[in-house]
């Protein structure tokens, strides 16, 4: 699975280098990674709201359009194993690394308009106090990227 593939890597701060033949040898950049979002069943959320999970993959192909089809094909495998539902969104960026990806890459980027202040911004989009990132966080249906102000 990619995932796996992607804690290996981590785990062991080497490179991965792209070996496929799904890829012509005179493409120099073949990696793409792509985010792609999840659901948590109700039942797995003990009440507090749903839980969505982004997962961002790397994949080695000719182009956009492979790389979200190999991400969406595990993405479905990876939620039926994991009983999570993939709702559909895939968001694919370049990787500007030749063969092999090495450590400090930058695996994806996404660039959004605002005229928020800096602080404002990461409150919105990133640090809206539901994230899954300590115990028992708050839900507050009223806060976050998805409001309208």
């Amino acid at each position: 699975m990619a995932a796996e593939r992607l804690v290996e890597f981590i785990q062991r701060r080497a490179d991965i280098e792209c070996h496929t033949s799904a890829v012509s040898a005179s493409q120099d950049e073949p990696w793409y990674a792509v985010r792609c979002v999840f659901r948590v069943p109700p039942s797995e959320t003990s009440g507090q709201g749903q839980i969505f999970e982004e997962r961002i993959t790397p994949w080695c192909s000719d182009g956009f359009d492979a790389a979200i089809a190999l991400a969406e094909r595990e993405a479905i495998e990876n939620g039926e194993t994991l009983g999570f539902e993939y709702v559909k969104l895939a968001q694919c960026y370049h990787l500007a690394a030749s063969r092999t990806i090495r450590n400090g890459d930058e695996v994806f980027s996404l660039m959004r308009r605002s005229r928020l202040s800096p602080a404002k911004y990461l409150d919105r989009f990133f640090d809206t106090g539901r994230e899954n990132d300590r115990p028992d966080p708050p839900l507050d249906t009223d806060a976050g990227p998805n409001r309208s102000d």
